[in-house]
């Protein structure tokens, strides 16, 4: 599934979609003077109760995309 994610919110989470094993939130920032914007996918497995952190580097665009 593919999802346009906003880039309003730069130091907050987003919760970007949601079913009824996982959710999934999205945050991220622009590195101190590179200009590359990281961002950290995080995502909630319901019925294992845990947490997986990926961290992705993606092109300054001004509109993102994330694939689940």
């Amino acid at each position: 599934q593919y999802l346009e994610v906003v880039d309003k919110n730069l130091h907050g989470w987003n919760a970007t979609t949601w079913g009824l094993t996982k959710l999934v939130f999205v945050g991220g920032e622009y590195g101190r003077g590179t200009g590359v914007f990281f961002r950290d996918i995080k995502v909630y497995d319901t019925l294992k109760k845990k947490w997986t952190l990926y961290n992705v580097e993606l092109p300054s665009r001004r509109n993102a995309g994330v694939t689940t």
